[in-house]
């Protein structure tokens, strides 16, 4: 009898489901879906905005000038990859000349020095839509990102606990 119920009541929601269903796609609306404001972003953008508590106009210029940054560097990095191949097709010669490895390796220097200066500037750029307390935790992650290895191993020696869920490290408090 139990059994009949569900039965009973998974038929009645199908049946729901499939009355709602076809109409709208027979009309070719398809379902109604609600536009995501994350559904284009990178996982690690998202991340950063909960992190840095960024408000939808600061994530808006967050993106434009990401947008941007990217536009400006892709001809830099298709340079570079384009030298990078040339001087690599030198080293396979028999007879590489060392003149044209020199020239690539000068033009490779530059267009990394190039790259380097963008990214101080786009640093920059971004930094500029923060708050003070944003800039401030951007600052302790940089930092956390200098340290390298030792806040793995503060972990390990028991003086942090284990980041919780939400990715912050919690300090042990005695």
């Amino acid at each position: 009898m139990f059994r009949t119920a569900i039965c009973r009541n998974f038929n009645f929601t199908l049946a729901a489901a499939f009355l709602f269903l076809v109409p709208l796609t027979l009309m070719g609306q398809g379902l109604p879906q609600r536009p995501s404001p994350f559904i284009h972003l990178d996982p690690a953008a998202i991340r950063v905005r909960f992190y840095l508590e960024m408000t939808p106009d600061q994530f808006n210029k967050f993106e434009e000038l990401q947008q941007a940054q990217a536009q400006q560097r892709i001809p830099v990095a298709q340079e570079l990859n384009a030298v990078e191949k040339q001087l690599t097709e030198q080293f396979k010669l028999e007879n590489p000349s060392l003149s044209t490895i020199g020239q690539l390796v000068l033009q490779a220097r530059t267009l990394r020095l190039e790259q380097l200066e963008m990214t101080k500037s786009q640093v920059e750029q971004l930094r500029s839509i923060l708050t003070p307390e944003q800039v401030g935790r951007v600052d302790a992650a940089a930092e956390c990102l200098r340290l390298g290895g030792i806040p793995e191993l503060l972990v390990q020696t028991g003086f942090v606990a284990r980041p919780s869920f939400s990715g912050y490290v919690v300090p042990i408090v005695p």
